[in-house]
């Protein structure tokens, strides 16, 4: 049976495990790549320490200000990568200012595609290791992921 797991569930736990292995995943891929087309590999490491910093400040201005910045000059699924690394730096160190930023710092639209972002990840990390969409995993409407008991536990192991 599928129980709905959101990308941020209660359990600081498991929201950990599924942050961190999502992450891995997608800083790996955003490494080899050019994700941002406009920036080249040094200046997105700029910009992803920048935004590490204001994360850890946990001032929001500081965190919006970048934000804006950012949204004028790239996509928003752009933001939310350089989002998503950002948090990769943080989530062993620094885990308060993440959940911080979580909850404060991040705008909606942003977060939605952080979502989406980490759902096609984490499904694609359950298919390579064998597990079938919609007999052990699937996303619901509002595009929470339903999780089986052996895929949740496939997701928190990895």
């Amino acid at each position: 049976m599928l129980k709905g797991v959101a990308v941020e569930p209660a359990s600081a736990t498991l929201g950990q495990s599924l942050v961190a292995s999502t992450v891995f995943t997608l800083s790996s891929a955003l490494k080899t790549s050019q994700p941002v087309p406009s920036m080249n590999h040094l200046e997105l490491e700029q910009e992803i320490g920048k935004m590490a910093r204001a994360m850890m400040t946990r001032n929001s201005l500081i965190g919006k200000d970048l934000i804006a910045d950012l949204r004028g000059r790239l996509s928003v699924e752009c933001v939310a990568a350089l989002m998503i690394v950002s948090i990769e730096r943080l989530i062993w160190s620094d885990c308060e200012s993440v959940i911080w930023s979580l909850s404060y710092l991040i705008p909606a639209d942003v977060m939605e595609e952080i979502r989406r972002i980490t759902a096609l990840v984490v499904c694609q990390r359950l298919m390579g290791k064998g597990f079938v969409l919609g007999k052990d995993f699937s996303i619901d409407a509002a595009g929470r992921l339903l999780l089986s008991e052996n895929a949740k536990t496939a997701v928190v192991v990895a």
